[in-house]
């Protein structure tokens, strides 16, 4: 497989529960599969170790190994800038929580000529812009927009406004930080039943 579109930039975004990671975990696996694992890196936040310590999993338990660091200027310039340099695409989970990720995904592509991958909430629970991500759209050969599936309706609790795509992360625990990593504190909306419980 040629990539004719080397070095690039791709997005995956939506809001939590919209299948983010795992469009990422596929999309490395493919990557991996064509160009091999030596060419391909993941990146994780440090803080998101909900299914363990370097390694990327996603809700349907796909998982690949990965890199968990805090701040990408380190890794980027640090001791590990020589994995950075051998490798050829580089794939970002949970881009939305890595300070100034717009900068350093810029610098990966135009100065180092790496094809960057990576997917992030676009949003927080208060549809707030969520970290820098989105900053990069202008960039982006390839972006892939996702929904899930509003929590209302999966639980029959859907009511005539429920349209069943999710578009927002609604949080469930009081709690006014922006950065609160789990699966049990928010549950995916759409807009109308996101307005119903909110406004």
């Amino acid at each position: 497989m040629k990539d004719i579109n080397s070095p690039f930039i791709s997005i995956i975004y939506g809001p939590m529960f919209s299948g983010k990671t795992t469009k990422l975990v596929e999309l490395y696996s493919l990557y991996v599969k064509n160009y091999g694992k030596d060419k391909c890196i993941a990146i994780n936040y440090e803080l998101d170790n909900r299914y363990g310590e370097n390694v990327i999993v996603s809700h349907n338990k796909k998982s690949i190994e990965c890199y968990c660091v805090k701040s990408m200027e380190e890794f980027i310039t640090g001791e590990t800038y020589n994995i950075i340099l051998n490798a050829q695409y580089i794939f970002i989970n949970e881009a939305q929580f890595f300070e100034s990720i717009d900068k350093w995904v810029l610098f990966l592509n135009v100065n180092l000529k790496k094809t960057v991958i990576l997917c992030g909430l676009d949003l927080d629970y208060k549809r707030d812009s969520f970290g820098t991500m989105m900053n990069l759209l202008p960039y982006a050969s390839k972006v892939y927009p996702l929904n899930g599936l509003c929590y209302n309706s999966v639980n029959d609790l859907c009511n005539d406004l429920c349209n069943g795509l999710s578009k927002y992360s609604h949080r469930v625990v009081n709690n006014d930080i922006q950065i609160l990593i789990g699966i049990h504190e928010y549950v995916p909306l759409c807009e109308d039943c996101y307005n119903a419980l909110t406004l």
